[in-house]
């Protein structure tokens, strides 16, 4: 990554330092506080990754006078979408990146279930990216506009792990597979020192994922 101008120097942990087994929540008004502009426009790239601003840094970037960042912290936008019977994701790393990508669901899936497919294909992709070429990967926040997802796997995930993934009737949920292929990465992520949070923001700060999405879907269609 082409970041060094930007990076923080200071000898300090991640924004959660533990890699725990249960994905948490990136609040970034928390973090920064309620002035902090953590916008795609304020803090994209430089290279192929958006980088964690942080909250520790005592000086600015002299290069762009923004917030120094974590070259180990990277933030990965989701969308999905669907038309018809088929489903779309796109996975944005930062703009120009080269990992930027639009993908189709191998099969008709539910809007829910979408969502946990996108996720679990983007987590899959970091994994990969923290052996070949992320080696001081810490943390990867998923920015998502899905409130679904987002508490799906940061707050019913426990119970669900719990009573086996069943309802509250004591049936299997209809999407345990996909909730437990995707918790299965996330523990697994953690295992290997990379904690995974979850960002929820409102559609029109997804813009980036949302457009990947629509040409991937627009030219699934015009193929056939």
């Amino acid at each position: 990554m082409n970041t060094s101008t930007h990076i923080c120097s200071g000898r300090h942990t991640e924004i959660h330092s533990a890699p725990s087994t249960l994905a948490q929540k990136f609040i970034p008004t928390e973090i920064y506080g309620a002035d902090f502009d953590l916008s795609s426009t304020n803090y994209d790239g430089p290279g192929d990754y958006t980088l964690v601003p942080c909250p520790m840094a005592e000086n600015k970037c002299q290069q762009c006078g923004k917030q120094e960042r974590h070259t180990g912290s990277i933030i990965l936008t989701i969308h999905t979408a669907s038309r018809g019977a088929k489903s779309a994701c796109g996975l944005y790393f930062a703009r120009g990146s080269k990992h930027n990508v639009g993908r189709m669901a191998p099969e008709p899936v539910s809007d829910q279930k979408a969502h946990l497919w996108a996720c679990f294909t983007a987590l899959g992709l970091m994994a990969f990216l923290a052996v070949s070429e992320l080696r001081d990967l810490r943390q990867v926040v998923v920015k998502t506009d899905s409130e679904y997802l987002v508490k799906s796997m940061t707050e019913y995930i426990v119970k669900w792990k719990e009573n086996g993934f069943k309802n509250g009737r004591g049936r299997a949920l209809a999407d345990a597979h996909f909730y437990q292929l995707l918790d299965g990465v996330i523990v697994s992520l953690a295992g290997s020192g990379v904690q995974v949070l979850f960002w929820l923001v409102p559609r029109e700060q997804n813009k980036e994922a949302e457009e990947l999405t629509r040409k991937t879907l627009a030219e699934a269609n015009s193929s056939n």
